[in-house]
C-alpha cells in the first residue's frame, strides 16, 4: 500500500487496512459511497405555552436560604470558614434533621462533595465526625476514568460524569468547593464562558432535584460586596441564592453569614457562627451587613469617630424608635458620615424594623421597650405597589426584616451536631 506511506504521518500497512475497513463499515451492503454532502436540518424554534406548564412551588432545604433544584453560592476570603459552613449544612441533611433555625425534619439523605482543597481523611472526615454527620451518606467524587482508561481530575466540563454520580447516589445536596477549581479551561472573567459552565450545572440540578452549593473566593478589590467575588459577576447572576462569609468586625472570634442575594424568597437575617479548636457552633441573628464585613479595618482616627457616632446614636435612640431618615439627617448635622454611622449601629447592635404597614424604617436600641409608632391604616396588606416599594426600600437602605423562625433567635438548645448525635431526634434543634 504505497499510498499509506505518503500520508502525514505515514500509516503502517496494518493501520491502512484498519482505515479501509472502517470506511467500508459506514455503508450498508450494496450501498455505494457518494460525494453528496448530507443535507442540513432546518433550524427551528422550541417554544412552550406557559398555560400548559404545570406550576411548581419552590422547595427549600433550608428555609428561604437553600432552594432545591437551584444553584447557591457561598463566597468569602480564604480561611473564614466557608468549607466548614457547607459541612455544617450537610451534616443535618445526612441525619434528616433540620438545618439551624428550621423546625421540620426530613428523611436522611446523601450529600455529594467535590473538593479540590481539603483532604478527605485529615480534614473533611474529622469535621463531619465532629458535627455528628452520618458518614455513610457522604460521597466524595474524587476523580474519573476517561476513554483511554486513565484516571484524571473531574471538572464541570465532565457533566456526564457528575450526572452519573448523582443518578447513582441520589444526593439531596451537591457541594462544589471551590467552583473556580472545577471550571476546566474556561476563562472565569468572561461572561459567555462562565455561563457555558454554570447553565448546564443549573440544568443538572433542576433535572436531578438536588440543591447545589458552589464555594467561591473573593478578589482583592475593595468595591461593593456584589462585585467582590472571584471572576465575572455572572457567577452571582447565575445563582438563585448567595451568601457572604466574613469576620464579625466587632468580634474577631465570630464569623458572619450574610444573605446577599435571593431571587426566590426574602433575604434572611445575618447569622453568626464560631469555629474554636475545629468545632463549629452556630450563633445568633445579627444586623451586620456585607459592606460592613468587607470594610477596611478602622484606624485610630476612625475608631474615635465611631465612638463619637455611638454616643450620638445612644442619645438619639434613648427615648424610643426614630426614623432612619431622621437619624441620617441629624448625623450629617453633627458631622458624622454615613459609613461611620453604619459602623456605630452595628457596634451597639441597634435594630432596624418596620411595624405593621409603616412606610419608613425605624431604628431602635436592642433593649428599647418604648411604645412603637402606630401603623399607617391607609395601607392595605394586599396592595402590590406597597410590596414593591417595600422590596425597593430594602435594597436601597440595605435593611432587612426579621422573617427568620423564632427558634433561630434562641440562645438555648443544641447548636452542634456532635451534641445531639446520640439524642432522640424529637429533642433536636439545629
Amino acid at each position: 500500500m504505497k499510498w499509506a506511506a505518503r500520508c502525514k504521518p505515514p500509516f503502517s500497512d496494518r493501520d491502512a487496512l484498519k482505515k479501509v475497513e472502517q470506511s467500508y463499515q459506514k455503508y450498508s451492503p450494496g450501498e455505494k459511497p457518494t460525494d453528496e454532502k448530507p443535507s442540513k436540518q432546518k433550524r427551528t424554534p422550541v417554544t412552550k405555552r406557559v398555560s400548559e406548564v404545570e406550576r411548581e412551588e419552590v422547595i427549600w432545604r433550608w428555609k428561604n436560604k437553600l432552594p432545591k433544584k437551584k444553584l447557591t453560592i457561598v463566597e468569602g476570603d480564604p480561611g473564614v470558614g466557608k468549607s466548614q459552613l457547607t459541612l455544617a449544612i450537610a451534616a443535618p441533611i445526612t441525619r434528616g434533621l433540620p438545618i439551624f433555625g428550621d423546625e421540620e425534619k426530613s428523611d436522611p439523605a446523601t450529600v455529594l462533595i467535590l473538593s479540590a482543597e481539603d483532604g478527605i481523611a485529615d480534614t473533611i472526615r474529622p469535621r463531619l465526625e465532629g458535627m455528628g454527620a452520618d458518614l455513610s451518606k457522604v460521597i466524595a467524587l474524587t476523580a474519573m476514568v476517561d476513554e483511554t482508561g486513565t484516571e484524571r481530575a473531574v471538572t464541570l466540563a465532565d457533566l456526564d460524569i457528575l450526572e452519573e454520580a448523582i443518578t447513582a447516589n441520589k444526593p439531596e445536596l451537591v457541594i462544589v468547593d471551590p467552583i473556580i477549581a472545577f471550571t476546566a479551561d474556561a476563562d472565569t472573567h468572561k461572561a459567555n464562558e462562565v455561563r457555558g459552565i454554570l447553565a448546564p450545572l443549573a440544568a443538572l440540578a433542576e433535572r436531578q432535584g438536588c440543591a447545589v452549593i458552589a464555594v467561591r473566593h473573593l478578589n482583592k478589590g475593595n468595591g461593593r460586596a456584589i462585585y467582590r467575588g472571584q471572576g465575572t459577576i455572572d457567577f452571582l447572576a447565575a445563582c438563585r441564592s448567595c451568601f457572604l462569609v466574613g469576620e464579625n468586625p466587632d468580634d474577631p472570634t465570630e464569623k458572619v453569614l450574610v444573605h446577599t442575594k435571593s431571587n426566590l424568597g426574602p433575604k434572611t437575617p445575618s447569622l453568626t457562627f464560631s469555629i474554636e479548636d475545629g468545632r463549629f457552633t452556630w450563633g445568633k441573628e445579627t444586623t451586620i451587613t456585607a459592606d460592613e464585613i468587607l470594610a477596611p479595618p478602622a484606624n485610630n482616627d476612625e475608631k474615635s469617630q465611631i465612638d463619637e457616632a455611638v454616643e450620638f446614636l445612644m442619645k438619639a435612640l434613648a427615648n424610643g424608635p426614630v426614623t432612619s431618615k431622621q437619624i441620617f439627617k441629624d448625623a450629617r448635622g453633627s458631622g458624622i458620615s454615613e459609613r461611620t454611622l453604619w459602623r456605630a449601629k452595628s457596634k451597639i447592635k441597634a435594630k432596624a424594623s418596620k411595624e405593621g404597614f409603616q412606610t419608613e424604617w425605624h431604628w431602635s436600641l436592642a433593649d428599647t421597650k418604648s411604645a412603637k409608632p402606630a401603623p399607617n391604616p391607609a395601607k392595605s396588606p394586599g396592595d402590590m405597589a406597597d410590596v414593591a416599594a417595600f422590596d425597593e426600600d430594602i435594597e436601597n437602605k440595605k435593611e432587612k426584616t426579621s422573617v427568620y423562625p423564632k427558634s433561630a433567635k434562641s440562645a438555648d438548645g443544641v447548636r452542634n451536631m456532635a451534641d445531639i448525635a446520640n439524642q432522640d431526634s424529637d429533642e433536636v434543634l439545629i
